[in-house]
């Protein structure tokens, strides 16, 4: 999504679905430092990178996807439902 320095995500969709990046855009930022995707949390909320140079595997971002359960739970929506609602607004294709 487009940088916005007075971003608010409920401002910019009702719904609050419409911010942050996706696990295979900070995939290829963390690339360009030199750091590698190694796990994503049980509940689809965070993912971990650490060094190249570290000897934990390297996961690709469609391996270590999940969705969040935490939010499909209080929102009673998919991943997919979400996306529905918010594919029409301005995104970014990460470099």
């Amino acid at each position: 999504m487009p940088y916005d320095l007075a971003f608010d995500r409920t401002a910019k969709h009702d719904s609050g679905w419409y911010h942050g990046a996706s696990i295979t855009a900070l995939t290829k930022l963390c690339k360009t430092h030199d750091y590698k995707l190694v796990a994503v949390s049980a509940a689809g909320a965070n993912a971990f990178f650490l060094p190249d140079a570290s000897d934990i595997p390297e996961l690709e971002p469609a391996q270590a996807y999940r969705e969040n359960v935490l939010r499909n739970r209080w929102s009673r929506t998919t991943a997919k439902d979400q996306w529905e609602r918010i594919k029409h607004m301005p995104f970014i294709e990460a470099p």
